[in-house]
């Protein structure tokens, strides 16, 4: 009797021994599997940066962004190259880098500096203001964008400009990359545009007439 007993336990206990080491198993695989699951995780992670104020859905895939996504980015890049005072213009220029393409950061960078040597020794003063809608081509991987670009020399105002730049871009997994930026002929000349990343910011000063009434020089960021 008492060792019918003593068979049934020991049945028991086996049967348990062996539910716990399938449980461990299986609770191994699933970590397993996990790791690899966060593994591939990590590997596809893509950082994409998305302009602070921009408040509609944006879609991004395969090198294809929205249009909204690549038109805040237009602004930022217009803010950042085409509007500074010599205090301002080689931090903006610093950052305006950030967004260049990696293959173009040196072409970049040489560009932006030396503009930022000229603008800190003539101390020079610009803003470009956006007055017509940003002419989008997302075949082609550009933009234009059209405006009125005001400079001043010290105190002295130059005459006021209409402008026209081109913006090529890239998206590269879901980042907006900066190929290259130049400068247009005037709109009403539909000429073609000029030399890559060869950006006129910085015309010959001209002088302003004594009794010319000279415009406020916009405060300094």
């Amino acid at each position: 009797m008492h060792l019918n007993v003593f068979e049934k336990i020991l049945s028991n206990l086996m049967l348990e021994n062996r539910l716990v080491k399938c449980a461990i198993v299986t609770m191994a695989l699933v970590n397993v599997f996990l790791a690899i699951q966060v593994r591939q995780a990590f590997k596809h992670e893509r950082t994409i940066l998305v302009p602070a104020y921009l408040d509609s859905r944006v879609t991004i895939r395969d090198g294809y962004a929205s249009q909204d996504y690549i038109l805040s980015f237009g602004r930022v890049i217009s803010a950042l190259a085409f509007s500074y005072n010599s205090g301002s213009a080689r931090s903006q220029f610093g950052e305006l880098l950030q967004y260049y393409a990696p293959d173009k950061f040196s072409e970049g960078k040489k560009i932006f500096y030396d503009l930022a040597d000229t603008i800190e020794q003539g101390h020079i003063t610009s803003s470009f203001v956006i007055n017509q809608a940003i002419e989008l081509n997302q075949k082609d991987h550009t933009m234009t964008l059209v405006g009125t670009l005001k400079r001043w020399i010290d105190t002295r105002a130059l005459e006021a400009e209409s402008k026209s730049y081109m913006i090529e871009y890239r998206v590269v997994e879901g980042r907006f990359q900066v190929v290259s930026i130049s400068e247009r002929m005037p709109a009403d000349h539909k000429g073609p545009a000029k030399p890559k990343d060869a950006i006129k910011l910085i015309d010959t000063p001209t002088a302003v007439a004594p009794n010319a009434t000279v415009p406020a020089q916009p405060q300094s960021k």
